[in-house]
């Protein structure tokens, strides 16, 4: 690995890019299984819901995407794949859990 001739800024694109065209593609079938079984049990009324489907996906995307760039940014800062796991956990989470304790107080 180390005698290819690519720098690291390339191998760590390429990560990125790598796991964001893996995210789009099981997005992509969960999109094509979620509207076959809309067609299956509402029937034409599935069509309906096309465009809020559409739009929870790409939002979906666009999260993953970001928490990808998050766990790289962690793993470039750290060099340890666990660490850069829990940490990108971790501040998911607080962010997730921040929205619920402004809602409250």
């Amino acid at each position: 690995m180390l005698l290819l001739p690519v720098s690291k800024a390339e191998l760590f694109y390429g990560k990125l890019l790598g796991v964001q065209c893996l995210v789009g593609v099981l997005l992509s079938i969960q999109f094509l299984y979620s509207m076959t079984v809309g067609l299956v049990i509402d029937g034409g009324v599935a069509f309906v819901v096309v465009g809020t489907y559409l739009v929870m996906y790409l939002g979906a995307f666009l999260i993953l995407g970001l928490v990808n760039l998050l766990g790289a940014f962690y793993y470039l800062v750290f060099s340890s794949v666990g660490l850069a796991l829990l940490m990108t956990y971790l501040t998911y989470m607080t962010n997730e859990n921040s929205k619920y304790l402004h809602a409250t107080s």
